[in-house]
């Protein structure tokens, strides 16, 4: 459902908040990306869920942030996104109401939750290219005139 402010002129999405606040944090660890991946292995325990960061029965060895936000916004049922979002506020310390509704999100297929190649066949670069791409992206939205 969107809500729509008396005072605004555009529509406000529950979500946006939650989103931006778990963006800036996870940015903190774009140079410490295996203790990311055991934070997000420990959401998936305490979800209850299988965690889909694994290749070939073991934890991912490195992940991008696009990748960590597919964890949410695959296709999967509603109350499991809102339990997966439930345990990265605790655990990354997010200070911010869990969303419950999503319009305007975009999901992933299932299948295609990693925006990486397969360790066999990526560059060495092809994750930190992306950390940076995020980086640019959350500074330019707190000051699109760069």
């Amino acid at each position: 459902m969107i809500k729509i402010s008396k005072n605004a002129k555009n529509p406000s999405f529950e979500w946006t908040n939650f989103y931006m606040k778990f963006a800036d944090k996870l940015l903190e660890y774009k140079n410490d990306r295996t203790n990311l991946i055991k934070l997000i292995d420990k959401v998936f325990d305490k979800s209850n869920l299988k965690n889909p960061f694994m290749e070939n029965g073991e934890l991912f060895d490195d992940i991008c942030p696009f990748t960590v936000f597919s964890a949410f916004n695959r296709q999967i049922k509603m109350n499991n996104r809102i339990t997966i979002l439930k345990n990265i506020k605790e655990i990354f310390e997010i200070d911010e109401i869990v969303p419950s509704e999503f319009a305007g999100v975009t999901f992933v297929p299932p299948l295609f939750t990693r925006f990486f190649p397969r360790k066999s066949q990526r560059k060495e670069d092809d994750i930190p290219n992306l950390w940076d791409l995020f980086e640019a992206a959350i500074n330019y939205a707190d000051n699109p005139s760069l």
